[in-house]
């Protein structure tokens, strides 16, 4: 299989995968638990139609209620100044059912048998499985249900808000206990107290609904496939042509003509071997500080030469004619490539030796 064939399945996939995204995908909150909007088996729809069925007027609310007749509250996430707001209108005569049982509402209730509200509640159903079958007895399902009067209101504890979820609503007598202790009459009006009053639990990307996360997910996978498919040349690797290296011998060479030619041979010589020194002061570490005998104990060590032909080629030589030149020259580049050049040998004997002056 080629290489652009290749990435012609990857595509197709990637595609395929995206387009069951969106297929597949729930709904914007569609399960949030205890959430009544939510139709999904943990959250609460079901009680909002239900109560609307019996001819309840529900609201779903923020904030504790002003005119309502009853609330229900499955998840406190209240501050102290909205629990005594919400206190204030139970008072005055309101019914409160708190399905929270770590909410501190939910400790104004006491155990001592079932309100009258829900006599006709025989069993509830607190999970699925046969053992959340919970029948009516003296304490009232075991003590799960309580009920006390403050003020002129009531404040009805459940604990645990499984019966009121979509998926257990229509399970034994769960319905029967919702529709008892908020639309008894069938008029009444029932606020659906839901969202955090004060410090909720909810975080910044809980407001990116499910559509929004799917959308940064496929834009992440198009731009993995437009690298990949940008980042791979296809077809054989292409030569790059490397710069000419021009060998240093050939380098001083050509400075020595230039300079030769314009008939000043002392100036092309004091030329070359500044360039030379300078380089021989970076490779061997030695200051440039005008003295040449650290150098060219330095370079004699480096290239086993005689020190006396080293000062005499890069210091002392005088060089007054063409002829002259040429040999300094040669000289020059025999320094450079024992001492500069990383390929260059350990020089021969007679290499050792030097020309005299």
């Amino acid at each position: 299989m080629s290489s652009r064939s290749g990435l012609g399945w990857l595509a197709l996939v990637l595609g395929v995968l995206m387009v069951g995204m969106l297929v597949v995908a729930p709904a914007p909150q569609s399960n949030r638990p205890l959430d009544p909007t939510a139709a999904g088996p943990a959250g609460a729809k079901g009680v909002v139609l239900l109560l609307e069925e019996l001819g309840g007027d529900v609201t779903v609310r923020t904030r504790p209620p002003s005119s309502a007749d009853t609330a229900l509250l499955l998840v406190d996430q209240m501050d102290d100044e909205a629990r005594d707001e919400l206190l204030d209108w139970v008072r005055g005569g309101g019914v409160l059912v708190v399905a929270d049982q770590f909410s501190p509402l939910s400790e104004l209730a006491t155990a001592g048998g079932c309100p009258d509200a829900i006599a006709d509640v025989e069993v509830l159903q607190f999970s699925p499985a046969a053992s959340g079958e919970v029948d009516r007895d003296p304490d009232c399902f075991a003590g799960t249900v309580r009920s006390s009067g403050v003020g002129d209101g009531h404040v009805v504890a459940v604990d645990g808000a499984a019966p009121f979820i979509n998926d257990l609503l229509d399970d034994e007598d769960n319905a029967v206990l919702v529709a008892s202790l908020l639309v008894p009459t069938g008029r009444e009006e029932v606020a659906f107290l839901h969202g955090g009053f004060g410090t909720g639990d909810r975080q910044l990307v809980d407001l990116l609904g499910p559509r929004v996360a799917q959308a940064l997910v496929q834009g992440a996978i198009a731009f993995v496939v437009y690298v990949l498919w940008r980042g791979r040349r296809l077809g054989r690797a292409v030569t790059e042509h490397q710069p000419v290296l021009v060998a240093g011998s050939e380098l001083v060479a050509a400075v020595g003509r230039l300079l030769g030619a314009r008939r000043q041979p002392g100036d092309a010589a004091a030329t070359v071997r500044a360039e030379l020194v300078r380089d021989l002061q970076r490779r061997t570490g030695v200051s440039p500080d005008g003295v040449a005998d650290p150098l060219v104990a330095a370079v004699a060590a480096r290239t086993g030469l005689e020190p006396a032909w080293v000062m005499a080629v890069l210091v002392t030589r005088p060089v007054a004619s063409d002829a002259d030149l040429v040999v300094l020259l040669g000289d020059l580049d025999r320094i450079r490539a024992l001492a500069l050049e990383p390929s260059a040998t350990e020089p021969s004997a007679s290499e050792r030796q030097g020309a005299h002056p």
